[in-house]
């Protein structure tokens, strides 16, 4: 009864908590979204800035986005979660910018979820990206659980959130959409047109089109980065 009334004054039956790559650790590490992507020259980007800081600079993930998301619930109900699924529009072409390195820490038990971007799909995975059987998961006021979230982009440019459907004490389904703490859409972003920057040795290489046979010279790189 309690439950019901506490729905009936809107609150909420779950409660989603994104954290990024950098707060906590997991096997996806080894598969990527740990890196981000500046659309600033190199000279302009501080070497010693947080991840959450390097995002309000203005830095999107580059290749891949990892999160966490900490599904609790302080209803004595069930609340069964039971799909999640990726909301994405394309935006092109890749981001200019320079390519720099993330980092990552904290541990828990948690399960695997890989999203294509360019496909719009989600997958359950192990803790090694291989696929598993679709899985329904469920919390309560005793119980959490921690997905972690791959979302890879390999061409192009995305904005996205996610979308869980989940239940209350087996009653109608309800949906809730997932997005950064601090914007809209989560941004991730392909290599294609980031430039190379190797801050152990200060240097910085410009992108260059693939089909090319080598690397155009210096003096025709547009708009230069480095």
């Amino acid at each position: 009864m309690w439950d019901a009334a506490r729905r009936a004054a809107g609150e909420d039956s779950l409660t989603v908590r994104v954290l990024y790559a950098g707060e906590f650790s997991s096997p996806l590490h080894a598969l990527g979204g740990t890196e981000i992507i500046w659309e600033k020259r190199a000279s302009d980007i501080p070497h010693y800035s947080s991840r959450a800081e390097a995002r309000d600079l203005g830095a999107v993930d580059v290749s891949a986005t990892l999160v966490r998301l900490n599904l609790s619930s302080t209803f004595t109900e069930r609340v069964t979660i039971q799909r999640i699924a990726v909301n994405v529009e394309r935006r092109e072409p890749p981001l200019r910018g320079v390519w720099v390195k993330g980092d990552k820490g904290g541990v828990a038990d948690v399960r695997y979820i890989g999203i294509d971007l360019e496909q719009g799909t989600t997958e359950w995975t192990d803790g090694m990206g291989d696929p598993i059987p679709p899985m329904t998961i469920y919390v309560d006021g005793n119980t959490e659980e921690n997905v972690d979230i791959l979302a890879e982009a390999r061409n192009g440019q995305y904005q996205w959130n996610l979308e869980l459907t989940y239940t209350v004490g087996g009653g109608e389904p309800q949906m809730l959409i997932v997005s950064p703490p601090e914007a809209e859409v989560f941004t991730t972003s392909s290599l294609e047109n980031a430039s190379v920057l190797n801050v152990s040795t200060d240097t910085c290489t410009e992108p260059w089109d693939p089909s090319l046979r080598r690397p155009p010279p210096v003096s025709s790189v547009r708009d230069p980065l480095c």
